[in-house]
Protein backbone atom coordinates (compact mmCIF):
# COMPACT_ATOMS: atom_id res chain seq x y z
CA UNK A 1 0.00 0.00 0.00
CA UNK A 2 2.68 2.40 0.60
CA UNK A 3 4.42 1.63 -2.65
CA UNK A 4 0.95 2.54 -4.50
CA UNK A 5 1.01 5.94 -2.60
CA UNK A 6 4.43 6.84 -3.46
CA UNK A 7 3.52 6.26 -6.72
CA UNK A 8 0.69 8.66 -6.70
CA UNK A 9 2.94 11.33 -5.27
CA UNK A 10 5.77 10.65 -8.06
CA UNK A 11 3.04 10.84 -11.12
CA UNK A 12 0.94 13.40 -9.13
CA UNK A 13 1.57 16.31 -11.26
CA UNK A 14 -1.20 18.63 -9.72
CA UNK A 15 -0.55 17.20 -5.91
CA UNK A 16 2.84 19.15 -6.48
CA UNK A 17 1.50 22.45 -7.84
CA UNK A 18 -1.17 22.19 -4.96
CA UNK A 19 1.33 21.48 -2.33
CA UNK A 20 3.64 24.54 -3.99
CA UNK A 21 0.76 26.65 -3.45
CA UNK A 22 0.09 25.87 -0.03
CA UNK A 23 3.60 26.18 0.38
CA UNK A 24 3.53 29.73 -0.87
CA UNK A 25 0.27 30.43 1.48
CA UNK A 26 2.41 29.09 4.32
CA UNK A 27 4.80 31.21 3.90
CA UNK A 28 2.90 34.61 3.12
CA UNK A 29 0.93 33.90 6.33
CA UNK A 30 3.93 33.41 8.40
CA UNK A 31 5.42 36.83 6.91
CA UNK A 32 2.50 38.78 7.58
CA UNK A 33 2.08 37.42 11.10
CA UNK A 34 5.88 38.54 11.68
CA UNK A 35 5.38 41.90 9.99
CA UNK A 36 2.48 42.49 11.62
CA UNK A 37 2.75 40.98 15.23
CA UNK A 38 6.32 40.80 15.96
CA UNK A 39 7.48 43.81 13.94
CA UNK A 40 10.07 41.28 11.74
CA UNK A 41 11.60 42.90 8.72
CA UNK A 42 13.55 41.68 6.12
CA UNK A 43 17.20 43.63 5.39
CA UNK A 44 16.01 45.11 2.31
CA UNK A 45 12.45 46.08 4.22
CA UNK A 46 14.53 47.77 6.84
CA UNK A 47 17.11 50.03 4.52
CA UNK A 48 13.82 50.79 2.10
CA UNK A 49 11.86 52.03 5.87
CA UNK A 50 15.37 54.18 6.90
CA UNK A 51 16.06 54.94 3.74
CA UNK A 52 12.46 56.47 2.63
CA UNK A 53 12.30 58.39 5.62
CA UNK A 54 16.29 59.35 5.07
CA UNK A 55 17.27 59.02 8.37
CA UNK A 56 20.11 59.74 9.89
CA UNK A 57 22.15 56.54 10.42
CA UNK A 58 22.31 57.49 14.66
CA UNK A 59 18.91 58.20 14.11
CA UNK A 60 17.91 54.21 12.93
CA UNK A 61 20.69 52.70 15.15
CA UNK A 62 18.84 53.81 18.12
CA UNK A 63 15.91 52.94 16.66
CA UNK A 64 17.25 49.15 16.23
CA UNK A 65 18.95 49.42 19.66
CA UNK A 66 15.73 50.45 21.44
CA UNK A 67 13.46 47.68 19.08
CA UNK A 68 15.87 44.89 19.72
CA UNK A 69 17.09 45.49 23.35
CA UNK A 70 20.57 46.26 21.84
CA UNK A 71 23.76 48.42 23.01
CA UNK A 72 23.04 51.70 21.08
CA UNK A 73 26.68 52.72 22.20
CA UNK A 74 28.47 49.51 20.82
CA UNK A 75 26.65 49.54 17.76
CA UNK A 76 27.65 53.51 17.02
CA UNK A 77 31.30 52.63 17.50
CA UNK A 78 31.12 50.52 14.08
CA UNK A 79 27.91 50.68 11.88
CA UNK A 80 27.81 52.93 9.34
CA UNK A 81 25.37 52.54 6.95
CA UNK A 82 22.45 50.76 6.73
CA UNK A 83 23.41 47.85 5.02
CA UNK A 84 25.67 46.82 8.12
CA UNK A 85 22.64 47.61 10.41
CA UNK A 86 20.45 45.25 8.51
CA UNK A 87 22.73 42.40 9.63
CA UNK A 88 22.19 43.02 13.38
CA UNK A 89 18.57 42.72 13.65
CA UNK A 90 18.94 38.88 12.40
CA UNK A 91 19.99 37.51 15.85
CA UNK A 92 16.96 38.98 17.64
CA UNK A 93 14.60 38.18 15.06
CA UNK A 94 15.14 34.06 14.57
CA UNK A 95 13.98 34.02 18.61
CA UNK A 96 10.43 35.17 16.96
CA UNK A 97 10.85 32.58 14.25
CA UNK A 98 9.42 29.79 15.73
CA UNK A 99 6.43 31.64 16.57
CA UNK A 100 4.37 32.67 13.87
CA UNK A 101 1.83 29.63 13.18
CA UNK A 102 -0.58 31.48 10.55
CA UNK A 103 0.54 30.02 7.29
CA UNK A 104 0.13 26.27 8.84
CA UNK A 105 -3.38 27.35 10.19
CA UNK A 106 -4.52 28.98 7.11
CA UNK A 107 -3.61 25.90 4.94
CA UNK A 108 -4.69 22.93 7.58
CA UNK A 109 -8.54 23.42 5.99
CA UNK A 110 -7.05 22.52 2.49
CA UNK A 111 -4.77 19.33 2.42
CA UNK A 112 -6.58 16.72 4.33
CA UNK A 113 -10.03 17.20 2.86
CA UNK A 114 -8.41 17.32 -0.56
CA UNK A 115 -5.68 14.51 -0.03
CA UNK A 116 -7.78 12.11 2.03
CA UNK A 117 -11.49 13.22 2.21
CA UNK A 118 -11.47 12.90 -1.81
CA UNK A 119 -10.24 9.02 -1.38
CA UNK A 120 -13.39 8.61 0.99
CA UNK A 121 -15.66 10.69 -1.90
CA UNK A 122 -13.59 8.57 -5.20
CA UNK A 123 -13.89 4.76 -2.51
CA UNK A 124 -10.13 4.71 -3.02
CA UNK A 125 -9.94 2.86 0.88
CA UNK A 126 -12.85 0.63 -0.30
CA UNK A 127 -11.40 -0.81 -3.40
CA UNK A 128 -7.66 -0.99 -1.69
CA UNK A 129 -10.23 -3.20 1.03
CA UNK A 130 -11.42 -5.38 -1.97
CA UNK A 131 -8.11 -5.68 -2.96
CA UNK A 132 -7.00 -7.58 0.31
CA UNK A 133 -5.30 -4.96 2.25
CA UNK A 134 -6.07 -4.48 5.83
CA UNK A 135 -7.44 -1.13 7.28
CA UNK A 136 -4.53 -0.77 9.18
CA UNK A 137 -2.01 -1.17 6.31
CA UNK A 138 -4.34 1.62 4.13
CA UNK A 139 -4.27 4.09 7.22
CA UNK A 140 -0.90 3.49 8.04
CA UNK A 141 0.05 4.20 4.23
CA UNK A 142 -2.22 6.82 3.99
CA UNK A 143 -1.80 8.70 7.12
CA UNK A 144 2.05 8.67 7.11
CA UNK A 145 2.70 9.87 3.43
CA UNK A 146 0.27 12.55 4.46
CA UNK A 147 2.20 13.60 7.53
CA UNK A 148 5.37 13.23 5.17
CA UNK A 149 4.38 15.77 3.37
CA UNK A 150 3.12 17.63 6.08
CA UNK A 151 6.58 17.86 7.26
CA UNK A 152 8.19 18.68 3.74
CA UNK A 153 6.19 21.53 3.93
CA UNK A 154 6.62 22.33 7.48
CA UNK A 155 10.95 22.81 6.79
CA UNK A 156 10.24 23.94 3.56
CA UNK A 157 8.81 27.19 4.70
CA UNK A 158 10.69 27.24 8.69
CA UNK A 159 13.87 27.23 6.26
CA UNK A 160 12.68 30.64 3.92
CA UNK A 161 11.43 32.20 6.75
CA UNK A 162 15.06 31.68 8.09
CA UNK A 163 16.72 32.71 4.81
CA UNK A 164 14.55 35.89 4.82
CA UNK A 165 15.04 37.38 8.54
CA UNK A 166 17.70 35.70 9.58
CA UNK A 167 19.88 34.43 7.18
CA UNK A 168 23.30 35.17 8.80
CA UNK A 169 22.56 32.93 11.91
CA UNK A 170 22.53 29.60 9.30
CA UNK A 171 26.17 29.90 10.12
CA UNK A 172 26.35 31.31 13.57
CA UNK A 173 24.05 29.25 15.69
CA UNK A 174 25.09 25.88 17.20
CA UNK A 175 23.57 23.13 15.30
CA UNK A 176 21.63 22.07 18.58
CA UNK A 177 20.04 25.40 18.27
CA UNK A 178 19.05 25.13 14.78
CA UNK A 179 17.65 21.94 14.90
CA UNK A 180 15.13 22.76 18.33
CA UNK A 181 13.86 25.72 16.09
CA UNK A 182 13.25 23.18 12.83
CA UNK A 183 11.64 20.38 15.69
CA UNK A 184 9.25 22.72 17.45
CA UNK A 185 8.28 24.17 14.08
CA UNK A 186 7.61 20.57 12.94
CA UNK A 187 6.01 18.94 15.88
CA UNK A 188 2.93 22.54 15.98
CA UNK A 189 2.65 22.05 12.27
CA UNK A 190 1.92 18.74 12.67
CA UNK A 191 0.07 18.51 15.24
CA UNK A 192 -2.14 20.85 13.94
CA UNK A 193 -2.49 19.46 10.54
CA UNK A 194 -3.40 16.48 12.85
CA UNK A 195 -6.73 18.40 13.69
CA UNK A 196 -8.07 18.23 9.83
CA UNK A 197 -7.06 14.36 9.13
CA UNK A 198 -9.14 13.44 12.14
CA UNK A 199 -12.18 15.41 11.50
CA UNK A 200 -11.49 13.58 7.64
CA UNK A 201 -11.43 10.34 9.08
CA UNK A 202 -14.84 11.28 11.17
CA UNK A 203 -16.86 12.81 8.69
CA UNK A 204 -15.56 10.59 5.47
CA UNK A 205 -16.24 13.70 3.46
CA UNK A 206 -14.28 17.03 2.43
CA UNK A 207 -16.47 20.43 2.94
CA UNK A 208 -17.64 19.35 6.80
CA UNK A 209 -13.95 19.08 8.11
CA UNK A 210 -12.59 21.97 5.98
CA UNK A 211 -15.28 24.04 7.69
CA UNK A 212 -14.67 22.91 10.81
CA UNK A 213 -10.96 22.62 10.68
CA UNK A 214 -11.20 26.41 9.62
CA UNK A 215 -13.43 27.70 12.61
CA UNK A 216 -10.83 25.49 15.16
CA UNK A 217 -7.98 27.05 14.07
CA UNK A 218 -9.36 30.81 13.55
CA UNK A 219 -10.61 30.30 17.52
CA UNK A 220 -6.83 28.98 18.45
CA UNK A 221 -4.98 31.33 16.34
CA UNK A 222 -7.05 34.42 17.77
CA UNK A 223 -6.88 33.06 21.02
CA UNK A 224 -2.69 32.82 20.94
CA UNK A 225 -3.08 36.44 19.31
CA UNK A 226 -4.72 38.15 21.32
CA UNK A 227 -2.88 36.72 24.64
CA UNK A 228 0.18 37.60 22.85
CA UNK A 229 1.92 34.23 23.24
CA UNK A 230 2.98 31.52 21.18
CA UNK A 231 1.89 28.12 21.17
CA UNK A 232 3.07 25.86 23.87
CA UNK A 233 5.16 23.16 23.15
CA UNK A 234 3.00 20.60 25.95
CA UNK A 235 -0.05 21.44 23.76
CA UNK A 236 1.16 19.89 20.09
CA UNK A 237 2.27 16.87 22.35
CA UNK A 238 -0.97 16.40 23.36
CA UNK A 239 -3.32 17.33 20.54
CA UNK A 240 -1.13 15.06 18.00
CA UNK A 241 -1.38 11.98 19.43
CA UNK A 242 -4.92 11.95 20.41
CA UNK A 243 -5.99 13.19 16.64
CA UNK A 244 -3.82 10.33 15.23
CA UNK A 245 -5.98 7.68 17.53
CA UNK A 246 -9.34 9.60 16.64
CA UNK A 247 -8.53 9.13 13.21
CA UNK A 248 -7.59 5.83 13.69
CA UNK A 249 -10.80 4.98 15.80
CA UNK A 250 -13.01 6.49 13.25
CA UNK A 251 -11.20 4.64 10.16
CA UNK A 252 -11.37 1.40 12.32
CA UNK A 253 -15.12 1.77 12.57
CA UNK A 254 -16.37 3.60 9.18
CA UNK A 255 -18.22 1.66 6.53
CA UNK A 256 -16.44 1.17 3.54
CA UNK A 257 -18.33 -1.77 2.37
Amino acid sequence: MLNTELRKIRHGGRLFIFIAAVCLLMFYGDTREASERYGLQTGGQMIDFYGTINAPIAIAINHIANKWDLNAEELRGRITSYYELSFEIEAPQFKHLGKPALGFFAMAMFLAPYYIGMDFKARVFNNALYAGRTRASVFTARVGVYFALCAVMSVVVSFALVLAYSASMLGKLPAIELLSYFAKRLLTDLAIMSIPLALVCAFRTVVYPALITFGVCAIAWFGFYTAGSAIPLWLPCVVLPLCIVASWLSFRRADLA
